[in-house]
């Protein structure tokens, strides 16, 4: 099991019901931490990751992860954050779909969330990691 962190690109994360409807949770841009959720639990990543464009992914080991975790206390408080933020970020999914009324008002929302996550999410792992 590893996590990666993509240098480069931008990637799309969704999932799949069991009836094949397919669902963007966000877009993933370049600096972003991936699989972080699979590779604490020792559970696999739920997520399907498709990159928009070309992108460049730096992969680290499971074991290799969480013994920097470890070892470093301040990245263990990023990555507390990190998760937080994700869990943040479904629970914002859910809510769009559950309160919204309409497919146009679904995609409407989508389109801002995800034009504000990119503003701010543009570099994560460099400045998450000491």
């Amino acid at each position: 099991m590893r996590s990666f962190c993509s240098l480069s690109g931008r990637a799309k994360l969704s999932t799949t019901s069991r009836d094949g409807k397919t669902l963007i949770v966000r877009i993933a841009e370049a600096g972003e931490l991936l699989g972080l959720h699979a590779v604490v639990t020792g559970k696999p990543y739920e997520l399907t990751v498709e990159t928009m464009q070309p992108s460049q992914l730096n992969f680290v080991r499971r074991e290799d992860m969480l013994r920097f975790l470890n070892e470093h206390p301040a990245a263990c408080f990023r990555a507390t954050q990190h998760l937080a933020r994700d869990c943040s970020d479904s629970y914002g999914v859910v809510r769009t779909i559950g309160l919204s009324h309409s497919v146009s008002e679904r995609f409407a929302r989508f389109l801002l969330d995800t034009a504000a996550d990119g503003e701010i999410s543009r570099g994560r792992c460099a400045s998450a990691w000491p």
